[in-house]
């Protein structure tokens, strides 16, 4: 076949369209992982998705070298010989959303996920080949600023997912009647270092952990319960504004980070054994957008973004030396470099571990881009040589709700610090929780010294209380936020006192105590606070703080074009009709 130039691309697409509308089955999932994974071992699948030319390549006159030969077959032309490849299935240049959606298999990562599995998508290709377009949309999070009939066109894989992840807890909890806890973490990982997404005032980097039943973890990220629908992508449109950006020659508008979304689906289930056993099933459900390999050469890339791209290439040779070592019948026996790289330890259970794995393999069809394009196909093609043990997490219910309370002790010690430090009155403190020796009065959240207000009342079956599960996951809910509010409010305050000359002492405090003296307050007064707190405090879980704040974000140097930080705002979008109460 002889090769081919831009100018057959229209030739090629009306060729295509026709073949397509022949055929409405191209694109097939082909070798779906059994329902009951009886087997014990699954196969990490791999799909490839070709994006369209861009105008780099129009104007350089590029050849086009791929071809695709039935539904999950490509062959590419290349300069020296041809190299076929075999997939799950190919998505060709004119491919929509909506068919990468309904054919790539991450409808079965959505519902092996609510059966308690780890379900993780990856997206992995060289920069500017539309792995950001995939994942979430064109632009990443602007594609949320456009009309409604634009976002249900070009909405990418995530927000896709998470729409049907709602539908089916929806359908499931009607069925067993038992309620889901969606519980959501974002991170991204720039320049070896971990940041998180949802709370980027935590500007040092988070540490990776490991420990027998957990794995690897990030410790002390940002997590969060969500009860709706446009909760999660609100936390989706915002991690994306707060995720590294730049432009370089290459791409204009290239990922600097690899970013993490992890989507924890909890439920409360009886023993398999024993009825009267109580046990918490934990799926989770990860969507990973990597930052795309590129050379220096061709990218021009100097100073910081020169940092940030031996950064990115560093992390992406170690996650393909994983590949390759783990897709190798002799190698997958001895030691895997998982701890080489902070990338390749957060996956270190989605390659060769106990997860669901679904690759999207992103390539340009241009002959400039022939070395990354084949590059790709090759660590793709080892991919889907890697077999994981999926395992179903569950745990003891009450050691689940022993690690809430630790974490809630922990929430609480934060909340009193920070209201110490802007100098509010201990007394007013937020109210959760009513004894039940004194009906009258109510705990205030103080330091993790105070004792414990949960009951662990058990019905006449020895079965732990399900108002105690909800009441913890609900303060944990309601403190997160609120020290969240805290953190920001605190952050302005130092920064309003770093711009007044000498303004060393904090006001707020030396006002607070001089009012105190002067007028102290009557229970009255005290009392009225407090509801008035309360009431901001469940306020904060119908509209999330993180729906309306102002966010620090980065952006890009117009000289440098390296990322830096910028202030934006974003406007809570109006109630989804599709929005789904799992907590019921």
């Amino acid at each position: 076949m002889s090769t081919l130039t831009v100018s057959s691309y229209n030739l090629i697409n009306s060729s295509m369209h026709r073949n397509m509308s022949k055929q409405q089955t191209h694109y097939v999932y082909r070798n779906d992982a059994p329902e009951d994974l009886s087997t014990g071992k699954d196969r990490v699948r791999v799909v490839v998705r070709i994006r369209p030319v861009n105008n780099r390549e129009i104007e350089r006159n590029d050849r086009l070298i791929l071809q695709s030969e039935g539904d999950n077959s490509i062959l590419v032309h290349g300069a020296q010989h041809n190299r076929q490849f075999t997939f799950d299935s190919v998505f060709q240049i004119d491919s929509n959303q909506e068919d990468v959606f309904q054919y790539s298999g991450i409808k079965h990562l959505v519902d092996k996920s609510i059966d308690g599995y780890i379900a993780t998508c990856f997206a992995y290709g060289q920069t500017g080949t539309g792995k950001t377009h995939t994942m979430i949309g064109p632009g990443g999070a602007s594609v949320f600023r456009m009309d409604e009939n634009y976002r249900i066109k070009n909405f990418g894989l995530v927000p896709r997912a998470i729409n049907y992840l709602f539908q089916r807890l929806r359908e499931k909890s009607h069925e067993t009647n038992a309620p889901y806890f969606i519980r959501v973490s974002y991170c991204e990982i720039y320049n070896e270092q971990i940041h998180d997404l949802i709370n980027p005032s935590h500007t040092q980097g988070l540490q990776v952990r490991g420990s027998v039943e957990d794995g690897f973890y990030v410790e002390n990220l940002f997590q969060t319960y969500i009860e709706t629908m446009d909760e999660l992508l609100t936390i989706l449109e915002e991690g994306e504004l707060n995720r590294a950006m730049a432009s370089h020659n290459l791409n204009d508008t290239s990922s600097r980070s690899h970013a993490m979304l992890s989507i924890q689906i909890e439920q409360d289930i009886a023993g398999p054994e024993n009825s009267t056993e109580q046990m918490t099933r934990q799926g989770k459900l990860i969507f990973v957008d990597l930052a795309g390999s590129e050379k220096v050469k061709l990218s021009l890339s100097k100073g910081k973004q020169l940092t940030e791209t031996n950064n990115i290439n560093k992390s992406l040779l170690t996650l393909g030396t994983c590949i390759s070592a783990l897709s190798d019948p002799v190698k997958r026996g001895g030691h895997i470099p998982y701890r080489d790289s902070k990338l390749t330890r957060l996956l270190a259970d989605s390659l060769g571990g106990h997860g669901i794995t679904l690759m999207i393999a992103c390539i340009s069809p241009a002959n400039s881009c022939e070395s990354e394009t084949l590059s790709t196909l090759r660590y793709a093609n080892r991919a889907k040589n890697i077999e994981n043990a999926p395992i179903v997490k569950t745990d003891s219910k009450e050691n689940v709700i022993n690690r809430l309370k630790r974490e809630v002790r922990k929430l609480k010690d934060e909340n009193h610090e920070l209201r110490q430090k802007l100098g509010f009155q201990s007394n007013a403190l937020p109210k959760l929780k009513i004894r039940s020796s004194d009906s009258g009065s109510q705990s205030s959240i103080r330091s993790s010294a105070s004792s414990d207000v949960y009951d662990s009342r058990q019905d006449n079956t020895g079965r732990l209380s399900g108002t105690t599960t909800r009441r913890i996951r609900t303060d944990h809910e309601l403190l997160t936020r609120e020290n969240e509010k805290l953190v920001r409010k605190l952050d302005q305050v130092i920064r309003e006192q770093q711009a007044q000359p000498g303004g060393k002492q904090n006001g707020i405090q030396e006002r607070n105590r001089l009012e105190q003296e002067s007028n102290p307050p009557d229970n009255q007064q005290v009392e009225k606070s407090s509801r008035e707190q309360d009431e901001e405090m469940r306020e904060l879980v119908r509209r999330p703080s993180y729906a309306s704040r102002y966010r620090t974000v980065r952006d890009k140097y117009q000289g440098e074009t390296s990322p830096q930080r910028r202030t934006t705002n974003i406007n809570r979008r109006g109630p989804n009709p599709a929005v789904v109460d799992v907590r019921r």
